[in-house]
């Protein structure tokens, strides 16, 4: 249900709401594979950056997590997270 949600309902929401079901399960790898398909999917959308960017932080994928920072900041400068 999931999948389909995601495939034909790409808005933010739900790839936050579906990284959420993962985390909270403990599948950091499923929710980081979740925002990666999202930011493809949503370039336009510097919070979803920011969010993979912290989970890729948290799995020492340093250089990744500064490269979606730094896209997310020009993005959006004012991005408050």
């Amino acid at each position: 249900v999931m999948e389909e949600a995601v495939t034909h309902a790409a808005v933010p929401e739900i790839f936050h709401q579906v990284a959420n079901y993962w985390l909270h399960r403990r599948a950091r790898h499923t929710a980081t594979e979740v925002l990666e398909k999202a930011v493809a999917a949503l370039p336009e959308e510097p919070r979803l950056k920011c969010r993979l960017a912290a989970l890729l932080h948290r799995q020492g994928r340093r250089n990744e997590a500064i490269e979606l920072l730094q896209q997310a900041m020009s993005q959006a400068p004012m991005l408050a997270d």
